[in-house]
């Protein structure tokens, strides 16, 4: 959706995020509209004014080969001052005027960090917290938690706040469902005033306009125009079709429970309509109980049994057939992303 009152920027600059004071920032927008750019400036400057330090963080080890260059587009902007960079992929130190003023690490180590002392850090800054692929199997298990326990440790009941951030791949991912939040897409910003949680988090979605976009096409543009990379490119979310999103009618019937690793889901079958549904809302006193992830509980049938079980193997039957459907996006990434290895 276009909106008239768009500004037209060299990059993305994260002042109006920072204004709403959240402690949970969500930042996804087109690539290359410079919001690591953006965010890294940001953090320098607040060090040089105020000493507070920040902490860069990425997923895996593998994704931070290259953090030896993260300082080199910032010497134009604080060309007085003298950047250094001790470390490597496990654990880096980013040094200005010979004081340290930020980190980097892998969200994968950080049982050995738990221990280390962050006084002076205020700004955590999670870069693709969306995995390019959009896929949840990219995702570290219990991630969400991993991180809200990194986030315990470092601040220390000292204020602070945490930017995440991602290139628009697709809205679908493991931390709006932990907190159950949802982004309205044709929105900027997006808050929430429904418990004390939700309270603490912002959802932006990038609207501006960038150079990137305002200049005459080049020849890669052109090659990647009317493709799905080059939606991806101009900041369209490629991957949340609204394929299979439906919710249950009211003539269905409750048929069993799945169990994905602490979280149940509810199938239904209408028998008129010959369709499956998947929601949030289950049986409680059902005993047709699969466990479909890697947790099991007491009294719960194994979903690698399902060829041996009538109802489960309808599921599994119905998915592959086309015919399961669910109740919103994120219900579907998780339920397809198991189902897809049966």
């Amino acid at each position: 959706m276009e909106h008239s009152n768009k500004k037209i920027l060299d990059w993305y600059q994260p002042t109006r995020c920072k204004s709403y004071n959240k402690l949970l920032n969500f930042i996804i927008g087109g690539r290359g509209i410079g919001k690591t750019y953006g965010f890294k400036k940001d953090a320098i400057s607040r060090f040089l004014k105020t000493g507070k330090q920040f902490i860069y963080l990425r997923r895996y080890k593998t994704e931070l080969t290259t953090i030896g260059t993260f300082l080199n587009d910032q010497i134009q902007n604080f060309g007085d001052h003298e950047f250094k960079i001790k470390g490597g992929k496990i654990f880096t130190t980013f040094i200005v005027d010979g004081l340290e003023m930020g980190y980097s690490f892998p969200l994968t180590t950080y049982k050995n960090l738990k221990s280390s002392s962050f006084p002076n850090v205020d700004t955590i800054i999670f870069d693709e917290f969306i995995p390019e692929k959009g896929g949840f199997n990219q995702y570290i298990q219990n991630e969400v938690e991993i991180l809200l326990n990194l986030i315990d440790s470092i601040f220390r009941q000292r204020d602070g706040h945490i930017y995440l951030l991602a290139n628009n791949v697709s809205i679908i991912n493991p931390y709006f469902a932990y907190f159950e939040i949802e982004p309205k897409i044709n929105k900027e910003f997006t808050t929430f005033n429904n418990s004390e949680s939700t309270n603490q988090i912002l959802i932006e979605i990038c609207q501006d306009k960038y150079t990137k976009n305002q200049t005459n096409k080049s020849n890669f543009q052109k090659l990647i125009s009317n493709t799905t990379y080059g939606d991806y490119n101009k900041g369209l979310f490629i991957y949340d079709s609204d394929d299979f999103i439906e919710t249950k009618t009211n003539a269905s019937n409750y048929l069993a429970t799945l169990y994905l690793d602490g979280s149940y889901y509810g199938v239904w079958c209408d028998y008129t309509v010959g369709r499956l549904y998947v929601n949030k809302q289950y049986n409680k006193e059902s005993p047709y109980v699969y466990a479909i992830g890697t947790q099991r509980r007491p009294n719960m049938i194994l979903g690698k049994m399902w060829r041996k079980d009538i109802r489960l193997e309808m599921i599994i039957r119905n998915y592959r057939d086309g015919n399961l459907y669910f109740q919103n996006q994120t219900i579907k990434m998780e339920i397809t992303n198991i189902l897809s290895k049966y």
